[in-house]
């Protein structure tokens, strides 16, 4: 099940591709959906074609698709199942398992407390914008290209002359679009007057739309594109909303999580009220700690936690080693002695019953907001949902929550540090992590 808040697919921008998410996305059937993918060594795709083929596939698996809905928090009416509340209402919508992939404002971020940490750098302006892409001889014949000033000082010094554009890089790929993505130097702004009040010192403020003078930022992309070599005639893109298709933004400060998975779960008061209980893994790594290492209350928190028990193999008897049942008859033979264990919750208060669990993590750029030069943004995006995919097999597979929380945890260690070159072929494509990062250490 899907809730997504955009009943619309608008956004143009095109997206860089690591040879890696390339091998995966077509062994997926992305060229199916999307003949023109990887045609002729080109390595990024739009935005909106991207989602659509993630749609279509999705919807041949029997994924659910609601649009317009806003997701709000998990809930409980009978401490059996865990529901989610979103705006509009949805009646009975279960939930075992809640992904994030809400953006960089992630309500799941927010509502489940995960710690974030913000990194600021040297002063980063950007610029995005999209040209209409006619299909013309002399546009398809274009060259794309990624540029740095540092690298090519002489092409940027034409750029600054002849338009007194200061930039530290440019980006310009063609698709269903002409898309161009650079960093622009504030005084090239403030000289070009593209604000209102340049005065304003809170960067925010400065870029804040209502800011911006529209007609002076688009002569500075028309400007851009016809030095790129894009024809005259081509006009810029207009938005779902009838905007030109160009935004101002700054990427200065980064944020990412510290914490990568967490799980919910519900306890029963004397008074009969449900209350939400939050754990991360230092959570449980601190409680698991505290748990002394003998005695029958230890064992029975650390059953109802899933995790092994700190003794040696020798002090196992034999008969504790049981065969999973395969006839029904031995199925209630075990179920008649389980009855007598019941495993106490992880602090045993006498008025609190432990009901449903549920796991939560996030994927995206609600989990590591992307610094759009180096193009992780979509590719590091791909790797967070492969490493949450795979918490559904350690699920199916009964492996401990411990285990299960450490698993996501260290994925996120390693996925936050990959880049294109951190994969090698052949590409392990599914949803294994272990074969998938090739350090194997961090495991």
């Amino acid at each position: 099940m899907l809730l997504k808040k955009r009943d619309y697919l608008s956004r143009n921008n095109i997206l860089h591709l690591w040879p890696f998410t390339m091998k995966y996305l077509a062994s997926i059937g992305a060229k199916t959906f999307y003949p023109k993918f990887g045609t002729g060594g080109v390595d990024h795709i739009g935005t909106q074609q991207i989602q659509r083929l993630l749609i279509k596939i999705n919807l041949l698996l029997g994924v659910k698709f609601h649009f317009g809905y806003t997701f709000e928090e998990l809930y409980t009416t009978d401490g059996k199942t865990t529901l989610t509340r979103c705006s509009p209402a949805i009646d009975s919508l279960p939930c075992t398992l809640l992904i994030g992939a809400d953006g960089v404002a992630s309500t799941v971020v927010k509502r489940y407390s995960f710690r974030r940490t913000s990194f600021t750098g040297s002063l980063c302006i950007g610029i995005t914008f999209n040209f209409k892409h006619n299909h013309t001889s002399e546009e398809v014949g274009l060259r794309e290209f990624a540029q740095a000033s540092l690298y090519n000082q002489a092409y940027f010094q034409e750029i600054q002359d002849k338009y007194n554009i200061g930039l530290e890089n440019l980006v310009y790929y063609q698709g269903e679009t002409h898309y161009f993505v650079m960093t622009i130097k504030k005084n090239s702004l403030f000289e070009r007057g593209v604000f209102k009040d340049s005065s304003l010192s809170v960067m925010s403020e400065l870029l804040d739309p209502a800011n911006l003078i529209e007609d002076e930022l688009l002569a500075v992309a028309k400007d851009t594109a016809t030095f790129v070599g894009l024809p005259e005639n081509c006009e810029i893109l207009l938005t779902h909303q009838g905007k030109p298709d160009i935004q101002l933004f700054d990427f200065s400060i980064r944020e990412q999580s510290d914490e990568s998975i967490k799980t919910i779960h519900y306890t029963l008061s004397a008074e009969n009220n449900y209350t939400e209980e939050i754990e991360s893994l230092a959570d449980k790594e601190e409680e698991n700690q505290s748990v002394p290492d003998t005695g029958e209350c230890a064992k029975k928190q650390d059953e109802a936690l899933n995790m092994p028990l700190p003794i040696k193999v020798e002090d196992i008897k034999k008969e504790e080693i049981k065969p999973f049942p395969t006839k029904i008859e031995d199925s209630k033979k075990e179920d008649s002695k389980k009855e007598e264990y019941r495993p106490l919750p992880p602090l045993p208060v006498d008025s609190q019953l432990e009901t449903s669990q549920v796991i939560v993590t996030l994927v995206g750029d609600a989990l590591l907001e992307p610094f759009w030069p180096l193009g992780t943004g979509c590719n590091r995006a791909v790797l967070s949902a492969l490493d949450a995919a795979w918490i559904v097999h350690e699920v199916a597979e009964k492996k401990p929550m411990m285990e299960i929380m450490k698993t996501r945890q260290r994925c996120y260690i390693k996925m936050k540090s990959a880049l294109a070159e951190s994969f090698v072929e052949p590409f392990k494509l599914g949803a294994d992590p272990f074969a998938r990062y090739t350090i194997r250490s961090v495991f």
